[in-house]
């Protein structure tokens, strides 16, 4: 699954969707930094955004930057 979320990312990198769905896939196997640095860039190109996984929001949530 991870591969062909990679390949959906190659060919359109603003599929927010793909970078979600690849951050989760990484997230489940452990790979937690490879889930941070797929979830960082779906929060970049998406204000407001909010991942499907309920263990992603947790991620992303405490990797935002705080609004000052």
């Amino acid at each position: 699954a991870i591969l062909d979320y990679s390949k959906a990312i190659d060919n359109d990198p603003y599929y927010i969707d793909a970078y979600c769905d690849r951050g989760y896939a990484y997230f489940n196997k452990g790979k937690y930094e490879k889930a941070i640095s797929d979830y960082t860039p779906a929060l970049q190109k998406l204000e407001g955004f909010r991942v499907k996984a309920p263990e992603g929001e947790v991620v992303v949530f405490l990797l935002r930057p705080s609004a000052t």
